[in-house]
């Protein structure tokens, strides 16, 4: 190391001292680095635990460590490696993470019958030999983790066909596998024994004075939209025309929606389509949909319109798909515009999921309940992609759009459009395993469900402006780039991704913050009003408030002051 001497803040050059016009630093960084060499400051502590998968129980091991992700954060590091034990008593590695959650490590494998050992260490610390104590090297962290273990084994039965193959459950071009799909499911209205119900929507048997029933269906969108509670099904049902044969699409009457025709006037099913709060809108195989200078929206715009908890199934099938053109394409279903017309690319926008404000404004999502209820299946998309108006905003809006939101889209057809074919921004990759703190509630239950984006393959895409999923970096104005906030992962291997810009990848560099300043209870506005359906304050009792911010993360901060006293009104 050398002596002391040799270093000019000391004994060497005392000029250093005494000229400088700052105030010296002891012990200086030669120093650090001279007594970290005498005293290591290494975590080489190493946690082993061991299991024996038995023989016929072939399945999915996964392991994760709850470290920086706790709700009292740990400055951990962590890595995870699995061992193998071979016949003649030695170990083979099989597997190794490091910072996959951030810092947190993962790794998910197939596992054989046999003995294995998982380790957990700080990151850095390499050279380890589990049967020895403190043998590793250069471990920089350590703190408290959890961590969790689960083993899933392969289906003992599953469905076959004819020749005996296992089908292909969850489309990855292998037999088996676990298919997920999520609905809902209601009596139509007038037949229910609770108060969802489905709303059903005709428009060959439909009529102005419908009230949604199996009997007297709505003729309009928007009559069922104006008529449906949160919890409700709309459901838009295929006809065949004069002929009564839905494959014969020329003489079909289509759902219109936008705006189009003479002096632009508004289209027969309403001039936007918004799925209400709570809706879910399910479309038939064989329905027929021209759109006209709007898109589909399905989520909250705005914070003063709260469309939150909405959803949409789109339900077609191989030999029905559900039809999605221009208003101005002649070519299906009865033409209602009076005007010839020929369909241009970008004549309406897409299918707009989006979840980013209603999770903002901290409304109930269901995607993280692991509820992912947006669906488009066995879709024919044509003449999308264009510039249309949304709250004002004049924005381009592609055949599938995604803000923030994870929807299945599967074995669509997305054809002439005047943009990609299917856009998300970068956060709707966000891959969830449901295990952190965040997703827990007072429900019992073992989360063994894994989301990673949105789920898409078997899609065609052909003459688009661009074939394939676009990536958006959208970045206002004035304002910083653009960023991913959140663990995502681009899985979707039978499409290509594009990417126009740079993305920035937030990270945790400066590792957990401490949470020390309480919000401001003066930004509660306490203000009377009339009484409210359901509300739980009792009336002449008075009430103070506290008030906390939760981050993206699940936690909650320092409380507030309590707010004034506020007494709720008598009667």
């Amino acid at each position: 190391m050398g002596g002391a001497y040799s270093y000019n803040t000391l004994g060497g050059e005392p000029a250093w001292l005494t000229s400088s016009p700052v105030e010296p630093i002891f012990p200086g960084p030669a120093d650090v680095t001279n007594l970290r060499y005498l005293h290591r400051p290494d975590s080489r502590d190493i946690d082993m635990y061991s299991f024996v998968v038995a023989p016929g129980q072939t399945g999915e091991f996964t392991a994760e460590v709850l470290a920086e992700r706790q709700l009292n954060s740990s400055l951990l590091d962590s890595v995870l490696t699995l061992y193998k034990q071979n016949s003649d008593g030695s170990r083979t590695v099989i597997s190794t993470n490091d910072d996959y959650f951030s810092e947190d490590a993962y790794i998910k494998l197939r596992l054989e019958p046999g003995t294995y050992f998982l380790g957990v260490t700080a990151s850095g610390n390499r050279d380890i030999n589990p049967e020895i104590t403190d043998s590793g090297l250069n471990g920089t962290s350590e703190g408290a983790y959890r961590i969790r273990t689960s083993f899933r084994p392969l289906e003992a039965s599953t469905i076959t066909d004819v020749a005996g193959t296992p089908l292909d459950g969850d489309n990855n071009g292998l037999a088996g596998g676990l298919y997920n799909f999520w609905f809902q499911a209601a009596a139509p209205n007038g037949e229910q024994t609770t108060q969802r119900r489905t709303l059903l929507v005709d428009k060959q048997t439909g009529s102005s004075t419908g009230n949604g029933s199996r009997t007297n269906p709505f003729l309009t969108i928007q009559s069922a939209f104006n008529a449906a509670q949160p919890g409700d099904i709309v459901r838009l049902v295929a006809n065949g025309g004069s002929d009564g044969n839905i494959l014969t699409t020329s003489d079909n009457r289509a759902y219109e929606i936008g705006s189009g025709g003479l002096n632009n006037q508004s289209l027969s099913d309403g001039r936007t389509m918004e799925v209400p709060k709570g809706v879910t809108v399910m479309i038939d195989p064989g329905v027929l949909v021209k759109v006209g200078r709007t898109a589909i929206g399905v989520g909250s715009s705005t914070t003063s319109d709260d469309r939150s908890q909405a959803g949409l199934q789109v339900l077609g099938t191989p030999e029905m798909n559900v039809l999605f053109t221009s208003y101005t394409d002649e070519s299906l279903g009865i033409d209602t515009d009076s005007l010839p017309t020929t369909p241009q690319p970008g004549d309406w926008g897409g299918l707009m999921f989006r979840n980013a404000l209603d999770r903002a404004e901290g409304r109930l999502d269901a995607e993280l309940e692991g509820r992912f209820v947006n669906y488009v299946s066995n879709a024919d998309m044509r003449y999308g992609g264009g510039r249309v108006n949304i709250d004002g905003n004049n924005v381009v809006v592609t055949p599938i759009h995604m803000v923030l939101a994870r929807p299945t889209i599967a074995f669509n057809k997305i054809s002439r459009s005047a943009a990609a074919a299917i856009s998300a921004d970068s956060n709707s990759f966000e891959e969830t395993t449901f295990t952190t703190y965040q997703y827990q509630s007072d429900a019992s239950f073992t989360p063994d469900y894994t989301r990673i984006g949105p789920a898409l393959y078997g899609n065609t895409v052909i003459n688009n402006s661009i074939n394939g999923l676009f990536v958006r970096v959208e970045t206002v104005y004035g304002q910083p780039d653009a960023s991913q906030k959140n663990t995502g992962r681009w899985d979707d291997r039978d499409i290509v991704h594009f990417l126009s810009d740079t993305l920035t990848i937030d990270g945790t560099p400066g590792g957990p913050f401490l949470e020390q300043t309480a919000p401001a209870s003066g930004v509660i506005n306490l203000a009377t009003g009339g009484n409210v359906a359901g509300g739980v304050l009792v009336p002449s009792r008075s009430y103070r408030y506290r008030l906390t911010f939760v981050d993206t993360n699940g936690n909650e901060s320092i409380p507030s002051a309590p707010t004034l006293s506020f007494t709720v009104p008598a009667g």
